[in-house]
């Protein structure tokens, strides 16, 4: 049976280590996966480090493959308590991300209501970090034409994060730093009627914010909306507008809640 040399395997990763385990033992990804009680594609995705690997499966499969959990997470057991063995387990693993579905989004923005994920995606953390990613499954065609019914969209709800927006000057500079042809998940606004600066909403009479997130406890702020939408930017002649399938809206008539960071296309 061929071993896995010391230094090779250091560059490895779990899936690859699980392949060649298998491979050792003449197991086909339908035998192992059949052991498992678990599909070949659950295997496919565990070997090409695509999906989360739970701990109970991680112990069970090493069980299967006769072999120690440490020959799969170079750790040493003798000096690290298994607490540890299991935390190196999990940084090493891909990102569980929550996909909800579009017509959940008010929920999950603006209420403490628990909402039922309609599935979960598994990404790099290098890729994507599940603390400020927002998953979305599109159900109609109200969104921007790229867009389509079965897509999946991540959202980075933070893109704003580090940026001060306390002045004219502040906002100005962040409308010019919109690039043509990106996507926004975006909130629609009701009528306002502009005061001094401000937007002042005709249902409320609150400040309409754009680019911040609706403080609740703040009286003086409006939290009223009209729907959310994906939508693509675009800027033009100093003006900032969000096309998608029902309209094209000035920057001033939605408040921006994520930038679209990746989506998935249904095949």
């Amino acid at each position: 049976m061929a071993i896995i040399n010391a230094e090779i395997s250091s560059k490895l990763s779990t899936g690859e280590k699980i392949k060649i385990h298998r491979l050792n033992r003449n197991m086909s990804q339908t035998e192992l996966s059949r052991l498992m009680e678990k599909t070949p594609v659950w295997l496919s995705k565990i070997e090409r480090d695509q999906r989360e690997i739970k701990v109970n499966d991680l112990v069970r499969l090493c069980n299967i493959l006769k072999i120690d959990i440490n020959q799969l997470l170079e750790v040493q057991t003798k000096t690290n308590s298994y607490k540890t063995i299991l935390q190196n387990v999990v940084s090493s693993l891909p990102n569980e991300v929550a996909v909800y579905k579009m017509s959940e989004i008010e929920k999950i923005l603006r209420t403490n209501e628990l909402v039922e994920p309609a599935l979960y995606a598994y990404w790099d953390p290098n890729v994507l970090s599940s603390n400020n990613i927002l998953g979305l499954f599109i159900e109609d065609d109200k969104n921007s034409p790229d867009i389509n019914i079965g897509d999946r969209v991540y959202v980075n709800k933070n893109w704003n994060e580090g940026i001060l927006l306390n002045n004219i000057a502040n906002e100005e500079k962040i409308i010019k730093s919109f690039r043509d042809n990106t996507f926004w998940l975006i909130e629609k606004l009701p009528e306002a009627t502009k005061k001094f600066s401000m937007m002042i909403c005709k249902i409320c009479g609150g400040k309409q914010e754009n680019f911040n997130k609706p403080n609740f406890d703040d009286e003086y702020v409006c939290i009223c909306s009209d729907g959310y939408s994906i939508a693509k930017s675009n800027f033009k002649k100093d003006q900032l507008t969000f096309s998608n399938n029902q309209s094209v809206t000035d920057v001033e008539k939605i408040r921006v809640i994520g930038r679209l960071v990746q989506i998935v296309k249904e095949i």
